[in-house]
């Protein structure tokens, strides 16, 4: 606000307005909220605390595996994969470990998961049926292993990061649905 005020009644009006978008059944707004929802998003993606230190964006955290979606496995690669329901995948902040597949110890490479769009997202792990994205720009990316000097890292898992929801493809043909 300025010294004399007069920004004071265009901020009240901006929060009246924000407020009542805010308010269930208001599908007017829903556009605005979903912006604002990946906005906010974003924002405490660069600037809140993680487990993993002061510098860790949230998604930076033990994910578990919630269920599998997976139309071409076998009984018996459903079974295998039934017993890794409820365990760890752990994105932290040098290491990443999957115990369904390949980790990696303090080298991981987190650089190319950024904010895209939902086709981009899902291009990114195709052919993998991801359920529908509530993010507008879901985080997505490649997490790399830069272990071997002088190597290009390597690709251990790909991944769509969409709020409290993520998805990593696996290769027994199952998609993993992370909370």
């Amino acid at each position: 606000m300025s010294e004399d005020g007069r920004y004071s009644g265009v901020i009240a009006a901006v929060m009246r307005r924000l407020r009542a978008c805010f308010r269930p059944r208001a599908r007017a707004c829903a556009p605005l909220r979903s912006t604002l929802s990946t906005a906010l998003a974003l924002l405490l993606g660069c600037t809140v605390p993680a487990v993993g230190g002061a510098d860790s964006p949230p998604w930076q955290r033990a994910w578990t595996l919630d269920a599998f979606s997976c139309s071409a496995c076998s009984k018996s690669d459903l079974a295998w994969l039934q017993e890794y329901r409820g365990k760890q995948i752990v994105l932290g902040p040098k290491d990443f470990t999957n115990p369904l597949y390949e980790s990696c110890s303090n080298a991981a490479d987190y650089a190319d998961i950024r904010p895209r769009s939902v086709a981009d997202a899902r291009r990114l792990v195709e052919p993998y049926r991801v359920p529908t994205l509530k993010s507008a720009m879901p985080l997505a990316g490649r997490i790399r292993c830069d272990d071997v000097p002088g190597r290009l890292p390597n690709t251990v898992a790909l991944i769509i990061i969409d709020g409290d929801r993520a998805y990593i493809p696996h290769e027994s043909g199952a998609l993993l649905h992370l909370r």
